[in-house]
């Protein structure tokens, strides 16, 4: 059950950006490969697991669209748009 789970969670894409989920090795919450925490069932069993993590929403900035700029094509982005996009999400 677990190893279907996180292959579901690998492979789940979500609104309208998409994005496949990748735990991060942190020593603390996740000690060590998912893959092989799940191989050796070395993990507490509980019905939910919540973590955070300082970084949390730095990965998704990149996908908030600012003004004619796309998320699905390159576009030229000078470091003045850039500032003022980053203010207006911030």
């Amino acid at each position: 059950m677990e190893e279907n789970f996180l292959c579901a969670l690998e492979s789940y894409n979500s609104g309208f950006i998409g994005y496949t989920f990748v735990p991060t090795i942190d020593a603390d919450f996740i000690p060590y490969d998912p893959e092989q925490i799940v191989s050796k069932r070395d993990f507490k069993r509980c019905s939910i697991s919540l973590a955070v993590n300082k970084d949390e929403g730095t990965y998704f900035n990149v996908y908030i669209p600012y003004e004619n700029m796309s998320i699905y094509s390159w576009s030229y982005v000078d470091y003045k748009t850039f500032q003022h996009a980053i203010k207006q999400i911030c």
